[in-house]
């Protein structure tokens, strides 16, 4: 009867339910995120983002007003930075992509997006990047420039692993008091 029906359509049911959640977890729609998250936070840099709590400050990398600027964790890392330049966003990212260094390789791509509700580009390096940690990094444009003693910053910069840039890109906030 029903029941038979129903516990043998059951297995079905499940098998049919896993393949739609693991599809829609490879494609990027829905995040399965099993780590635990803390945030960074950096009052002088007005910014805020999370990141994995097993993370630690890695020491061969100095500070950044008085907060460590650069986490490590044996799953990714971030550093971050602020930077004063000329007001638009597309030229300070060819600047970085296309530094001699060739720090992204020879054919860096540009993603356009908006973090926050402030313009932002991702440089994405090509496979010929000779870092030997995959660095990713994100420019946003600071909602109004930071002060930080008598300098102005406009960008602010998240470097990072590829596997975890998109989680800083969507947790970034400003509060950009001057200092």
């Amino acid at each position: 009867g029903y029941k038979n029906t129903f516990f043998s359509v059951l297995p079905l049911l499940l098998v049919a339910l896993m393949v739609v959640a693991g599809f829609l977890w490879y494609t990027g729609r829905i995040a399965l995120n099993f780590e635990s998250l803390t945030t960074y936070a950096n009052p002088m840099l007005g910014v805020s983002f999370r990141y994995p709590t097993a993370w630690q400050p890695d020491a061969r990398y100095g500070v950044i007003c008085n907060i460590a600027g650069r986490y490590e964790g044996n799953n990714g890392f971030f550093g971050v930075d602020a930077i004063s330049a000329n007001d638009n966003i597309d030229a300070v990212t060819e600047n970085l992509a296309n530094h001699k260094l060739k720090p992204y390789g020879i054919h860096p791509q540009i993603l356009t997006l908006t973090v926050g509700k402030q313009e932002a580009r991702v440089i994405i390096p090509s496979k010929d990047q000779t870092s030997v940690k995959k660095e990713v990094v994100l420019i946003v444009r600071y909602p109004k420039p930071v002060r930080i003693k008598s300098n102005s910053y406009n960008f602010f910069l998240v470097v990072g692993d590829p596997s975890h840039i998109k989680m800083f890109a969507e947790t970034l906030s400003f509060n950009t008091n001057e200092i």
